[in-house]
């Protein structure tokens, strides 16, 4: 693919005998949205996690062309925690700036860009742990876009968001996408909004089952990454765009 962003050749990895991934390649480039779909216990995360460097021992080979930027599954949210959502975002530039230099007023317009950039700007000085779900996930959107990613990737970023709210926040992704020439690579088990979102989808259990353009995977192939009871229509996306208006 022309500018490739991510390309992984066989990862493998195992427990004893027991094996988490096996032989799985695939390569992503820029302005490309690739959803990867499988059961539980699939391996995705662990793929994500190989790829972002917290999975050292494995075999394979993956390269990575440019910055990432990382939002993990269940990010760390203390309700408690008295710390503003423009310092959270800021946070974002530790891995650029270091941690110990105190901002400057660039820094906290560059901050300030990015929340207006994923919709929360009014919400600069309010406590983080008071943001709803989806608020919060465009926080932690925000503090990923802070290094300026070339691929952005995401581990079930609508966990905690309700069905508008996911709706919302998967064409500001797509707006990203395109406005900043970025590769994604997201997880995630709402099928019928990967099918409806994203360019390409992986379906992963244990091993690649398939890759392909979203209109392009059949049912059959879904069943091979799944089981024969996986009703995959009832979050199609004609279905999801019906109950949604959208």
């Amino acid at each position: 693919m022309e500018n490739k962003i991510l390309s992984v050749e066989n990862l493998s990895y195992r427990i004893g005998s027991h094996w988490i991934l096996r032989d799985v390649s695939f390569s992503i480039s820029r302005k490309e949205f690739v959803g990867i779909i499988g059961p539980n216990g699939a391996g995705k995360t662990t793929l994500i996690k190989a790829i972002v460097g917290d999975l050292e021992v494995y075999s394979g080979k993956i390269v990575v062309s440019g910055k990432i930027g990382y939002l993990s599954q269940n990010p760390d949210r203390k309700r408690d925690f008295p710390i503003k959502v423009r310092e959270v975002a800021a946070m974002g530039l530790y891995g650029d700036r270091g941690i110990l230099r105190p901002f400057r007023k660039s820094d906290w317009i560059r901050v300030d860009d990015l929340l207006r950039t994923v919709g929360i700007l009014d919400l600069r000085d309010r406590k983080a742990g008071t943001l709803s779900g989806g608020e919060y996930q465009r926080l932690m959107l925000a503090r990923a876009l802070a290094s300026d990613p070339d691929l952005l990737i995401l581990d079930e970023p609508e966990a905690g968001v309700d069905e508008m709210g996911k709706a919302s926040f998967y064409r500001l992704l797509e707006s990203l996408k395109n406005e900043k020439s970025i590769g994604i690579l997201m997880v995630s088990h709402d099928i019928g909004m990967v099918f409806d979102a994203c360019d390409t989808v992986m379906c992963i259990n244990k091993t690649l089952h398939c890759y392909n353009d979203a209109d392009s995977i059949t049912p059959e192939e879904l069943q091979s990454a799944f089981s024969s009871d996986l009703d995959f229509f009832i979050r199609s996306r004609d279905h999801f765009e019906r109950e949604h208006h959208l």
